[in-house]
This record gives structure tokens, sequence and C-alpha cells, in this order.
């Protein structure tokens, strides 16, 4: 049975069980055939499928913590797939979670944006999310990833 929370956003999440975690840490969240909200483990991820590759990164802009759920996935040559925030207009880097600013140009290589591990095999999405010590959970890894700007909005 599916369930689904609401974030501070309004947004309403697909909760994955903890059920369809295999032994690799990663999630299976389904065929997804463009994107997706979904909570892992309490924390609100977006995954996108383009061009037959997942991407996932925190679902709450960098910014304000706007619903990037809502907003277009843009391909921007030589960057490759990106989400644009619908409050404030920020693009964010699906691949890397780096910030292209509002015009899509980035002013430095400035990771803003949390990136979790994202892949498609036998046609469904597994994730594997990165948690930042928050919660008390632990992330996969074998040490915790230096924070960025959306970890602020990952809980909500």
């Amino acid at each position: 049975e599916e369930t689904c929370s609401e974030s501070a956003s309004g947004c309403v999440a697909l909760e994955i069980p903890t059920e369809s975690r295999g032994e690799d840490g990663f999630y299976m969240v389904g065929e997804i055939e463009d994107q997706r909200r979904v909570a892992i483990e309490g924390r609100d991820v977006l995954v996108v499928v383009r061009k037959g590759r997942a991407y996932c990164i925190d679902a709450a802009c960098y910014h304000m913590g706007g619903p990037l759920d809502d907003g277009p996935v843009l391909d921007i040559e030589d960057i490759g797939p990106c989400v644009k925030c619908p409050w404030h207009g920020y693009i964010v880097s699906l691949a890397t979670g780096v910030s292209l600013g509002r015009g899509g140009k980035s002013k430095g290589p400035k990771t803003k944006q949390r990136v979790h591990d994202a892949q498609v095999r036998d046609g469904r999405v597994f994730v594997r999310v990165v948690h930042t010590g928050r919660r008390g959970v632990t992330t996969p890894c074998s040490s915790v990833p230096e924070e960025v700007e959306s970890d602020h909005y990952a809980y909500m």
C-alpha cells in the first residue's frame, strides 16, 4: 500500500517503505517515466528519468525550499538535464547539484543541491539517499558528506 506525506511546501511525496531497501542500500522507487517526488527515510527527494538515465536530488530548492517537482526539467548544452525552481527561477544541475543561478550560467562551481545515487535496473528506478547525520540516520557511505544548502530543507 502506497502512503504519502505532505511537506512544508504543500507537496505530496510518495513514501517509499523500508522493506523496499536492498542489501546495497538502494530503494526500489518504481517505474518512473518522467519525474516523481518521493520520501525515503524521511527525506523528500526528486527522482527524474531523462534519456534512460536516473537522477535524484533533494526535492526542495536550496534557495527557499521551493518544490522542484513543480518545475520544468531543462536540457542545457554542455551541462545536461537541470531543473528550474518554480518559485524564483533558480536552475540546478540534476547530475551535480551545481546552481546555475537564474539565467542558466554558473557563476562558479558551487554545489548547493544534494545529489543522491540513482540507477535504472531492468526498467525500474533505484535510489540510495545520502544523509548528513540529521535525525539520527547515517549515510550509507563511509563518511558523512559536507553539508550543502538544500540539506536545510530536506526534512521539512
